[in-house]
């Protein structure tokens, strides 16, 4: 497996331009397989290379766990292979499980909360029920992504993880553990931990497999799962894989600690005992910033060091970069880049912040609308600066964005209308969660345009087709078209 680093985006989209750039299929119709965590990550590399080549096109952008869900329908024969789990079968499947099981004594957290606050109605029960449901779906399918092995212990009936966790997750892991094995008891498929591990034994036995893609590039993953990772790196033996990975630093930084860990580490009673120090145990903290915030990048480091990888740099200072002025953000990316911070004790080498220096800003805001009110206007502020500036060129990020997306559009929307259309600013929601809501509305709306049409064959056959409503009749979806031809 080949590994790419790079401190800037860019850099990584312009080395993957570069690779694809040679194709080494024979089939000029085949497509480049590129693995992507977000669709925004996968709408701005469209552009990237577009820009690139003039046009994007024979490229197939899928997540990690559709690319293992395709090999795996390609790789295993129709009648050995087991349905997955995915959120929408398993929202629904805890909604008909959860009734039958809450009055237990290790239902005792979910039955406080769903009956916590005031006395609701029937139809308010059952939203916040179905709200849970699409909670516990998404964790049970981040379990078999990150934690396959608390499923298997699970299905074996084992507790040898209970020694190793907190009380507290212990306590919440019986009903987790009590509901995943009524599951599967009731409704057994498969789940992506299962999964990578038959791909893994047909890899061991195959020498050579035509339903591989000949290349496939991960590029932008935050973070990465040891399943995926084993996954893709054996992989690598049948095909070319390369991942391209943004990293903010061109030095080793797998091992610093940030002040609150070394102060953790130095409580610890084996430390103390011994009488050891920071000194001697060689705990740096490196640079600051990236100790606080670079937890995720640590572990990645760690586990890319189990795997025998070829690795390329593309690392750039930003203060040698041509055109750019000196300032507070890019001053800190190039400490960051090479794990330093400025002395302390020579007052003369502090960077003096000019008071013009808009490149680090903090808002504090009393709400999200006016979040995205001050937002809004430094936006436009800065159209009115920079002619060059693109609304393409701007990118905002939001822990959460299924959070903000009401004021998103009650805001930016809105400025359609009256004598600020000349103002608006167009914009993209991008990395919207909750695919199973969204078919949710699309069966609700199917259902109300019954009304206002001819109410034909056609029409019921759709909706009756539709993902969420055949299961609930016990009707496969291969028997579809042997229903429609009858």
């Amino acid at each position: 497996m080949r590994v790419f680093h790079s401190n800037k985006t860019e850099s990584l989209a312009d080395a993957l331009a570069e690779i694809l750039s040679h194709k080494i299929s024979g089939d000029p119709f085949n497509k480049e397989t590129i693995i992507v965590q977000s669709k925004g990550m996968e709408r701005w590399l469209t552009h990237r290379l577009a820009e690139k080549w003039g046009v994007c096109t024979q490229v197939e952008f899928l997540h990690p766990n559709a690319y293992i869900l395709k090999l795996y329908h390609a790789l295993c024969s129709e009648n050995k292979r087991k349905k997955a789990y995915d959120n929408s079968f398993l929202t629904f499947k805890l909604l008909a499980l959860l009734p039958k099981l809450i009055q237990k004594k290790e239902f005792a957290p979910l039955l406080s909360y769903l009956e916590a606050g005031e006395q609701a109605e029937e139809n308010e029960k059952a939203i916040k029920q179905y709200r849970l449901c699409c909670q516990i779906a998404d964790l049970f399918n981040r379990y078999t992504v990150f934690r396959p092995d608390f499923i298997e212990s699970w299905e074996e009936d084992t507790t040898k993880w209970e020694d190793k966790l907190p009380k507290e997750l212990v306590y919440n892991q019986k009903w987790q553990k009590e509901l995943w094995r009524e599951l599967h008891k009731t409704e057994p498929r498969v789940h992506y931990g299962m999964i990578v591990q038959k791909l893994l034994a047909r890899f061991k036995k195959e020498q050579c497999l035509s339903e591989v893609s000949s290349r496939i590039s991960l590029f932008g993953l935050a973070a990465i799962p040891p399943m995926h990772l084993e996954f893709f790196s054996a992989l690598s033996e049948k095909a070319e894989v390369n991942l391209f990975l943004l990293s903010p630093s061109e030095e080793y930084w797998g091992d610093i600690l940030s002040e609150k860990e070394i102060a953790r580490f130095m409580r610890r009673k084996e430390v103390r005992k011994r009488n050891l120090t920071e000194e001697g145990l060689h705990l740096e903290v490196g640079n600051a910033l990236l100790a606080s915030w670079g937890n995720v990048g640590r572990e990645r480091i760690y586990l890319l060091e189990e795997y025998e990888n070829e690795t390329f740099t593309y690392y750039s200072d930003p203060l040698n970069t041509p055109k750019e002025k000196k300032n507070l953000l890019l001053l800190l990316q190039s400490q960051i880049l090479s794990l330093r911070e400025e002395e302390q004790e020579n007052e003369t080498k502090k960077y003096l912040v000019n008071k013009e220096d808009e490149s680090l800003l903090i808002h504090q805001c009393h709400n999200r609308m006016r979040e995205m009110e001050a937002l809004y206007d430094y936006l436009l502020a800065r159209f009115d600066e920079d002619a060059s500036l693109e609304p393409k060129d701007i990118l905002v990020m939001l822990p959460d964005i299924a959070e903000w997306s009401p004021y998103i559009r009650a805001l930016f929307s809105d400025q359609e209308n009256g004598d600020m259309r000349n103002k608006r600013i167009p914009f993209r929601i991008a990395d919207t969660p909750d695919f199973e809501t969204d078919q949710l509305i699309k069966a609700f709306t199917m259902l109300l345009s019954l009304s206002t049409n001819r109410f034909s064959l056609t029409d019921v056959f759709e909706l009756f087709s539709h993902p969420l409503i055949h299961p609930a009749f016990q009707v496969d979806e291969d028997e579809l078209p042997f229903m429609k031809e009858t």
